[in-house]
């Protein structure tokens, strides 16, 4: 009876041993809650403990607990910790873990690599969530089907067609975003600008092509070359790309559907790619200069 109460104590040491040794490894969720946890009560050494190694030699404990204090006295302490959103581009997974200062909502947005390590970790303001629903004349899911492309080769963009199931359809509209990081479906706060059009035109028997700015794909990237980028490269040469990929529906008019930013550019792109038709929303024609002071 010794013999075995020994064994199984044995046993038991060993499986905590290996506990202890074995990390497991958590859901991007489960580490989100857990790093506002730490955050919430101050504990910067076990918050350091998630970092990756480059990030975990330039972001210290000391370094973090001089942060965050003014942060604290500017906005309260964090009182509670809130919805997990994912944010997924061509260039990485945003994950956002929303809190709740006394004073200010925030994101705490990460990156991790594939051994589960923080390789960035900041605040971000807080954009509420909302549910989209579609629009009444949209299409129902038996009339339309859609097909994940991607845009520009140099630096790949995230692209969908919007496929009417009828094999009549006649043209394609290519959607060109305004101003901003958009996302192909220009979502701005619970509204969907170009998913909502892109459902209405299958429901009306026409396809389209959405895809993802090349500054929500890429916001890493662009932010290091903000100050040499151009109009030209941020939005002109992936619409040609974008309108070059509907073409080779052959025997399909191709119309540029510009909105804003995109409108205004409308005549740029046009004589680069050559589409059938063009279509402006709330386009600008004013010099560059007026439309800032009017925007302001």
């Amino acid at each position: 009876m010794k013999k075995y109460l020994f064994s199984l104590a044995l046993f038991i040491g060993l499986v905590f041993a290996l506990e202890a040794k074995v990390k497991i490894k958590l859901a991007p969720n489960q580490l989100g809650k857990q790093a506002a946890e730490f955050l919430q009560a101050s504990d910067f050494e076990n918050l350091h403990q998630l970092f990756a190694e480059k990030m975990a030699s330039s972001l210290t404990p000391e370094r973090m607990k001089k942060s965050f204090s003014g942060l604290f006295a500017q906005f309260g302490e964090l009182n509670s910790i809130n919805e997990f959103v994912v944010k997924r581009t061509a260039e990485s997974d945003y994950y956002q873990q929303a809190v709740t200062f006394e004073k200010q909502q925030f994101f705490l947005e990460f990156t991790l690599n594939d051994k589960n390590r923080f390789t960035s970790f900041m605040l971000r303001p807080y954009k509420a969530t909302y549910e989209w629903t579609p629009p009444a004349y949209a299409a129902d899911s038996s009339q339309y089907y859609e097909q994940r492309v991607t845009i520009c080769d140099s630096m790949k963009l995230d692209g969908v067609f919007t496929l009417p199931k009828s094999p009549k359809f006649k043209s394609i509209v290519v959607f060109v975003h305004g101003s901003g990081p958009n996302d192909m479906d220009e979502t701005l706060g619970p509204n969907k600008l170009f998913k909502d059009l892109a459902l209405g035109l299958a429901a009306n028997g026409i396809a389209s092509l959405r895809y993802n700015k090349r500054t929500y794909d890429y916001p890493s990237t662009m932010a290091k070359k903000a100050n040499s980028l151009t109009i030209q490269q941020v939005v002109v040469d992936d619409a040609a790309e974008a309108i070059e990929l509907a073409k080779l529906m052959s025997g399909k008019k191709v119309v540029l559907l510009g909105h804003s930013l995109g409108g205004y550019c409308a005549p740029m792109i046009s004589e680069i790619a050559q589409p059938d038709a063009v279509i402006t929303m709330a386009g600008s024609f004013s010099p560059l200069e007026d439309l800032l002071l009017s925007q302001y």
